[in-house]
């Protein structure tokens, strides 16, 4: 692939952001600015840490892969499943000795890790 398609792939993608024309080489070697888009998004935001008495595993079959949380805590939480290479659940409530699960196809979204945030 050319410099220039590389280049345009990564201003496409926004890491890039093209000078304004006559800019020149002081414009690039000023700091960058920080953007609306460079602020944590809520995919990297930190989380509240899982208390231990939420029991999170998972289950391969063949075609799915199916994550678990179950609730052993004396309180609700409201929790996620999040998966590497997969759409993240919606927050949902568990409630004390409640079972949630989360099932993703293993064919469509090849990768298995998978975590349990509060949200």
């Amino acid at each position: 692939m050319s410099t220039a398609k590389l280049i345009g792939a990564a201003v496409a993608a926004g890491l890039l952001v093209p000078l304004a024309p006559g800019a020149g080489h002081a414009a690039a070697s000023a700091p960058a600015q920080p953007t609306a888009q460079s602020a944590a998004s809520p995919a990297v935001a930190a989380h509240p840490p899982l208390p231990r008495c939420v029991k999170v595993w998972k289950d391969a079959g063949h075609i799915t892969r199916t994550g678990y949380a179950k609730n052993t805590c004396r309180k609700s939480y409201r929790i996620k499943f999040v998966w590497r290479k997969a759409p993240d659940s919606s927050c949902q409530r568990i409630k004390p000795g409640q079972t949630l699960k989360s099932k993703r196809s293993k064919i469509r979204y090849p990768g298995d890790t998978l975590r349990v945030v509060r949200c």
